[in-house]
């Protein structure tokens, strides 16, 4: 009996030993690729032959993560694609995503203008770089969407002048690029020294045999007074250095989105400086008189018992980005919540905005925005079955926004039958400071905007990709139906945009809504340009 048991442990071990194997690059301590017995592939960084970095997994059942990983679990900035499609993204702590952000490209830390920081462009790429102007200046550290990376100096965001670049089949390419050309190899040996000015006692630059770079102060061969490290993992300090050591003030951008601020002392971080606490532009008013902005942004294209759609998941992505913006409020992530798909499920969309409402205060705005399948008096969940109770009431939301103490609710709805859902009683930078100020000097309510009569059909357009009524929707947010000029759109222009543009296009087949108590001056964009 115990040497059956033996061999069963026995057995246990050797299938975890070889249940990864490495079949190319260094999986031990560098870049490699790395499969499984389950049929699963990692491509991308390792440290004491675990996933640490950045990397690409794809799985058997046509899903890949792609982002930062932390001692073999999902940690820091990641996407998840099924079958090419996005279907949630944030930033995730030890394999877990507290809460969806569906970041699909932008400023993911740092100063991404004039400074350093980390950008995810819209083609999945993303760059651990210097920025000038708003464009990478010199040598970055780039993360491809496949799994491949690159170090080395960048131009017009394409790899330019020298570099290293690690393939997605475990080929290395090093020499010399041109706007991504490959043009001619150079022999990696060993430390590759000082490349540019002093690096004995002055300042320089130099390249290391891991091919990471520093630029800064030297003193005696070492690095010494101010500097900036760029690791190859993706990690930069800048700030003060010691016998090529972090000593002093300075800031480190971690390749998982983390950025460390404060004294260093012999390679180690000691304290966060107290004048480091930098309050968000926009908000540094009195906070019991703040007017905050709620956004709840629900999109379903993917149904499990109704045809699927579209482009709704589409439009609720695009408004996303929109309220991110400037022109949309700038609405901090803890803020603004987007449910896609598998997520917009009935509990959720009604925990979700039950949260908001209750968290709002007096002088806040909440706006709910649901795009999908609807029926007269409600929105179709992503869990909806044929002959079931599980949708969304309109009387359930009207309820919800009713018992919550903000100045203002704004309701939009891109849904078949939108237009039954209708009020009871009488419920129905200098950029930024435009905004909130108008919105502090409106009265508030309550507006239901909504992309059609009751008894009508709500249209998608294969030519614009995009809802017919989102479509306008978000053209008139953007400017287009700030009829009087001023650089505030209101509610009241906004659906008169809409309502002009819809009808027409449809020769009269959609009539888009509004219903309320509300002031007709209520902002609900501010025109950046």
């Amino acid at each position: 009996m115990k040497f059956f048991i033996y061999t069963i442990l026995l057995t246990l071990v050797i299938n975890t030993v070889q249940a990864n194997t490495c079949i190319s690059g260094n999986c031990q301590n560098g870049f490699g690729i790395e499969t499984s017995v389950s049929g699963e592939k990692y491509i991308g960084e390792f440290v004491s032959g675990k996933r640490n970095g950045q990397g690409v997994l794809e799985t058997p059942n046509q899903e890949k993560y792609i982002g930062s990983w932390k001692e073999n679990l999902r940690h820091g900035e990641g996407r998840v694609y099924r079958s090419g499609k996005l279907v949630k993204s944030g930033n995730w702590e030890n394999n877990r995503l507290p809460k969806l952000s569906y970041v699909q490209n932008g400023c993911l830390t740092g100063d991404c203008m004039n400074g350093i920081g980390i950008y995810l462009y819209k083609n999945g790429t993303k760059v651990y770089a210097k920025f000038e102007s708003g464009e990478v200046s010199g040598y970055a550290i780039c993360y491809y969407n496949d799994g491949s990376k690159y170090i080395g100096n960048i131009k017009n965001q394409k790899k330019h002048s020298s570099g290293i670049y690690f393939d997605a089949n475990g080929a290395v390419k090093e020499g010399v690029w041109n706007e991504d050309k490959f043009v001619v190899a150079t022999e990696h040996t060993g430390k590759k020294g000082c490349i540019n000015g002093n690096c004995v006692n002055g300042k320089g630059a130099s390249k290391y045999d891991d091919y990471s770079l520093y630029e800064g102060g030297f003193f005696n061969e070492q690095a010494d007074g101010f500097g900036i490290y760029h690791f190859s993992n993706g990690n930069i300090y800048i700030g003060q250095w010691e016998n090529n050591q972090l000593n002093g003030s300075g800031t480190m951008f971690y390749n998982n989105g983390t950025v460390l601020k404060g004294i260093w002392n012999n390679g180690y971080f000691k304290e966060i400086l107290e004048d480091d606490m930098v309050s968000r532009v926009g908000y540094d008013i009195d906070e019991k008189n703040m007017s905050k902005t709620w956004v709840l942004l629900v999109g379903v294209s993917n149904y499990m018992d109704l045809n699927n759609l579209k482009y709704t998941d589409d439009d609720a992505f695009k408004l996303h980005s929109f309220f991110k913006s400037p022109a949309g409020g700038a609405i901090a992530d803890e803020q603004i919540t987007l449910l896609i798909d598998e997520s917009a499920t009935q509990d959720v969309i009604l925990k979700n905005l039950k949260f908001i409402a209750k968290n709002a205060g007096k002088n806040d705005q909440i706006l709910f925005y649901f795009s999908g399948h609807g029926f007269k008096g409600a929105f179709a969940p992503h869990d909806y079955r044929k002959g079931g109770d599980v949708l969304v009431k309109h009387s359930d939301l009207i309820q919800i926004l009713e018992e919550s103490k903000a100045k203002s609710k704004v309701v939009i709805a891109d849904a078949c039958h939108a237009g039954s859902m209708n009020t009871k009683g009488d419920f129905c930078n200098s950029v930024l400071d435009v905004y909130y100020n108008a919105f502090r000097k409106s009265s508030g309510g309550t507006v239901l905007l909504l992309s059609s009569k009751a008894d009508e059909l709500s249209i998608e357009s294969n030519g614009l990709k995009q809802g017919l009524f989102s479509h306008y929707l978000l053209r008139g947010l953007k400017g287009r139906a700030n009829k009087d000029g001023d650089s505030i759109v209101t509610v009241s222009e906004l659906h008169q945009y809409v309502y002009n543009n819809v009808r027409f296009v449809t020769d009269g087949f959609q009539t888009p809504v509004i219903h309320g108590d509300f002031d007709a001056n209520m902002p609900i964009s501010v025109i950046t340009d």
